[in-house]
């Protein structure tokens, strides 16, 4: 079986290089490139077509969300799932509606995000939940209105 090909777009070099190591001892997944910002996914993606990218939410030029926008709207059979450190209800929300595959935060074991990419990969059943609970806040708006 074929890896699965998969884009790493977070601006802090050291979660792309973390979440690298971790994915590249996995046999069925392969990265197949690294970006910094929105913008420089999107032109990966349009390059390489990768069937999943790990995207985070805040990241300059174009934040996460955007970026998603664009590839599920020219790069539909390109999965996204938001690796997010945010458990913000409007974030969460906001990329349900923006057509996600998931949404998972990262301080959730690394193995969660293998499972992720396994099953979005093979269009399992959805394991994985969008995380709303308890914990979830609006109250720190102003981490959010921080997005660009």
């Amino acid at each position: 079986m074929k890896p699965i090909s998969v884009l790493i777009a977070d601006n802090h070099a050291t979660m792309r290089r973390t979440l690298r190591k971790v994915l590249d001892f996995e046999m069925n997944i392969e990265v197949v490139g690294e970006a910094v910002n929105g913008k420089e996914a999107i032109d990966k993606v349009e390059k390489l077509k990768p069937e999943v990218v790990l995207m985070d939410i805040k990241m300059p030029v174009m934040d996460g969300l955007k970026s998603a926008t664009y590839i599920k709207k020219h790069y539909p059979e390109t999965k996204v799932i938001i690796l997010s450190a945010y458990n913000h209800k409007n974030l969460i929300e906001e990329a349900k509606e923006l057509g996600v595959a998931a949404y998972i935060l990262k301080n959730k074991p690394v193995d969660v995000v293998i499972k992720t990419i396994l099953w979005e990969s093979r269009n399992e059943e959805k394991r994985i939940q969008f995380p709303l609970d308890e914990s979830t806040s609006e109250d720190k708006k102003e981490e959010t209105d921080e997005r660009t």
